[in-house]
């Protein structure tokens, strides 16, 4: 087997697994920017006048990011649920 046949099987074997990568960080780019824009919304109220977060700001994100992860969580689980046969 030729050195170029065995570079385009190689290459034929790593797509599949780049293109999951790739879907995969772009889910987890998705869901980072959902939370964030998510909690901003809801807990952080402008115009600032402080370059940090009140202490209720802070309190506010986190409680909004714990909720959305224990949301996710159980709708996965109950999606992964629903798929296996009965």
């Amino acid at each position: 087997m030729s050195f170029m046949r065995q570079q385009q099987q190689m290459q034929m074997q790593i797509t599949p697994a780049l293109a999951a990568m790739e879907q995969q960080m772009d889910t987890m780019s998705d869901m980072f920017n959902r939370i964030g824009r998510l909690c901003h919304e809801k807990c952080i109220v402008g115009p600032y006048y402080e370059p940090t977060l009140t202490k209720g700001e802070s309190v506010c994100t986190d409680r909004c990011v714990a909720k959305f992860f224990d949301v996710s969580y159980k709708v996965s689980a109950k999606l992964a649920g629903k798929q296996q046969p009965q």
